[in-house]
């Protein structure tokens, strides 16, 4: 496992690195931690890395010092790097990201396959292996809708954690009537995610990025459990490494981390690798007070005016005859008590605008609103995706 953390604020930088290993079966795998200090503020933070070897490590420790009365004569000590973090064969699906530590060790099963040798036999003293390491199946559960033109009946697969407060962001195999095809899981919590699948005959290569909008708080903390995909098509968490931060924070600060893996089997002769590369950012932004749509017309007359309360704006907006552009503001208030406002712009060419809302959790989640152009207010006009208009802060 591969840990490379860069920690920023008020212009220091700290750089640390951990070693990098390669597991079974020909399986790289690695981390990136990332931090950028928070503008305007104090801030500290601490990126540390709990991985099942190091837990594996400590738990021996406390069990050696233990055992050390009983063989002080003749006792042999051993090593076992034999950490695999998926079965082999399971393909990195994503991550499930967690405030708290997803403890999946078999601490009864650790101690009793360790405390064997203590009338002078063999103690592992770092023990890693797959089968003291245990996994959080995800429970399936499957939806059916049927398309009221058609009458043909769709499934959707639907995965869910049970037991625990995460957010899952991962791309599964599925298969239908159709074919099979990758599909993407993404909790709410995950904003501006960007999924990108590449198939050729060298692999499949899946590229994941998506952030995590949080209030300003004096300290977070937070866990990338990796999620597999067994042959099977069972998906399932380990637990994985943190990052946690400290200190008043201010908006606009953010920390990453990327978690990849890269698999290589040989087919027909040929060497095939797959890979994927999940990236997520945590950024922190105040909670939105309100949320004004304002519609403008060619000479930049106000049209329309609307306050929305966040996460209450409509899942379309008709705008009105005339109507050129459309202004879309969010109030948010600062820690010292000030108004703080983002403007973004949407002209004809955008098909619609985002917006966020405080969840009681301290999460900001992103809310999409489509706009419905008109021609000649008869006639939706349905434009081809384009890149957004500027978001403008004051």
């Amino acid at each position: 496992m591969r840990i490379n953390a860069i920690c920023e604020s008020q212009g220091s930088r700290e750089q640390g690195a951990g070693g990098r290993g390669q597991g079974a079966g020909g399986r790289e795998q690695g981390a990136e931690v990332r931090w950028r200090g928070l503008r305007g503020s104090m801030t500290s933070c601490a990126i540390f890395v709990v991985s099942r070897r190091e837990r594996a490590r400590a738990i021996a420790s406390a069990l050696t010092a233990g055992l050390l009365l009983l063989c002080l004569s003749g006792c042999q000590l051993a090593r076992d790097d034999s950490l695999v973090d998926g079965a082999q064969g399971d393909r990195l699906a994503g991550v499930l990201v967690t405030t708290e530590y997803l403890d999946l060790f078999d601490m009864e099963r650790f101690l009793s396959d360790n405390s064997r040798g203590a009338s002078g036999g063999l103690i592992v003293t770092d023990s890693g292996s797959r089968e003291h390491q245990g996994r959080l199946y995800a429970t399936v559960i499957r939806h059916s809708s049927e398309d009221e033109k058609t009458g043909e009946t769709f499934e959707r697969v639907e995965y869910v954690f049970e037991g625990i407060n995460g957010f899952a962001y991962f791309v599964s195999d599925e298969t239908s009537a159709v074919g099979s095809y990758m599909a993407s899981n993404t909790d709410e919590a995950i904003s501006d995610g960007h999924v990108s699948i590449h198939h050729s005959d060298n692999g499949i290569s899946v590229t994941m990025e998506g952030t995590i909008y949080i209030l300003p708080a004096s300290m977070a903390v937070f866990y990338m459990n990796p999620v597999y995909q067994s042959a099977d098509g069972r998906v399932y968490a380990v637990s994985g490494s943190g990052i946690s931060t400290s200190g008043v924070q201010d908006e606009g600060g953010f920390m990453s981390q990327t978690t990849t893996e890269a698999r290589t089997t040989t087919q027909n002769g040929r060497s095939v690798t797959d890979s994927a590369s999940i990236t997520i950012s945590i950024a922190t932004m105040y909670a939105p007070e309100k949320v004004v749509v304002i519609q403008m017309d060619l000479g930049s007359n106000i049209v329309a005016r609307e306050e929305f309360e966040p996460g209450a704006l409509p899942e379309s907006i008709a705008p009105e005859s005339g109507v050129e552009y459309i202004i879309v503001e969010t109030h948010r208030r600062s820690l010292d008590g000030g108004d703080r406002t983002s403007r973004a712009i949407r002209g004809r060419q955008d098909t619609g605008f985002e917006t966020f809302y405080a969840r009681p959790d301290g999460v900001n989640v992103q809310q999409s609103t489509q706009i419905l152009w008109y021609d000649n207010h008869t006639t939706p006009v349905i434009t081809a995706s384009a890149p957004q208009s500027p978001t403008i802060e004051s």
